[in-house]
């Protein structure tokens, strides 16, 4: 990676967002409670208008930030556990890439990393987490859906519709579930008898996901500079060109020099190395002197014919 900074340019792009009672929440904002709207996009696809994007430089930054965020997200306690994520969380890494020297146009290439947190399902009795129960349990619901609905597409390999839009969240996985991307799934299971039928649901999720191929191809963009963009393209690479004279005045020609003297001395001091190099170059002669005097036999019977 050290060693390709030099020649490619790289950005690295975090967002963090929150599906709760399918509004959606920028956890990285400083209004955490401020709502955001889905917008559909002609280069992006299904985008979230107004999402914070974080530029970071380490893996180390990325984790703190992570963490200081999460305190932020809705949770909730439930009969199985003590602090249940009451809400789906999205978490985006976009890693841009391209050539330094790309002169007027460049090829920026794209890769994408999603983690997604998905709520836990529980029955809901009726009292004030109802609300909150139906809309978590109606996102899983279109989720299944939409696996289904793929994975009988992959089985009779015929096209059918995909209900992305009946939740937020399926919009927003459309290119994770089916789109072009690699996609893994993990669930939750347990061996107690007390948890049989969640368990049973878990696996039988997981195995229709597991039927749902998806069609990876690389993502390139190609990106035209403006006029007014030269500028900057010029005082990048007068900083390129001091970078490479300071590693030029690191590591000084006189080594070169030296190197080359000594070399000479090694063969001064052994004529018998010469003589197999002297043999080899005569021998080379030999046989293009050959070779011409038979272009020259065949052009000259070939002229008077």
């Amino acid at each position: 990676m050290q060693f390709k900074a030099a020649e490619k340019n790289y950005q690295v792009k975090f967002s963090y967002l929150e599906i709760y009672n399918e509004l959606i929440h920028d956890l990285f904002s400083k209004d955490p409670s401020a709502v955001l709207e889905l917008r559909e996009d002609p280069v992006k696809g299904v985008s979230v208008a107004g999402l914070s994007e974080i530029l970071i430089d380490s893996p180390e930054a990325a984790l703190r930030l992570l963490a200081g965020r999460n305190r932020h997200r809705i949770m909730d306690s439930i009969s199985a556990s003590q602090y249940s994520s009451a809400s789906h969380t999205l978490f985006h890494i976009v890693v841009e890439h391209s050539d330094k020297c790309a002169g007027i146009e460049a090829e920026v290439k794209v890769g994408k990393f999603s983690l997604i947190d998905l709520a836990g399902s529980e029955r809901t009795p009726l009292n004030s987490k109802l609300s909150q129960g139906t809309n978590i349990t109606r996102s899983l619901l279109a989720l299944g859906n939409c696996i289904n609905r793929l994975s009988a597409q992959m089985a009779k390999g015929m096209s059918t519709h995909i209900p992305y839009r009946e939740s937020k969240l399926t919009r927003l996985l459309k290119d994770s579930l089916g789109g072009n991307c690699q996609t893994l799934m993990i669930g939750n299971i347990a061996p107690s008898n007390f948890s049989y039928e969640d368990t049973y649901n878990t696996l039988k999720y997981a195995t229709r996901a597991k039927n749902i191929k998806t069609n990876v191809q690389k993502n390139v963009v190609n990106v035209q500079f403006h006029v007014s963009q030269y500028d900057q393209i010029i005082a990048q690479l007068r900083k390129e060109v001091l970078v490479l004279k300071e590693q030029i005045a690191e590591s000084p020609p006189e080594r070169l020099v030296v190197k080359e003297e000594k070399d000479d001395e090694s063969l001064a001091n052994h004529p018998e190395a010469i003589e197999p190099l002297l043999a080899e170059i005569k021998k080379q002669f030999r046989d293009e002197a050959i070779l011409r005097k038979k272009l020259y036999i065949e052009l000259s019977l070939i002229h008077i014919c």
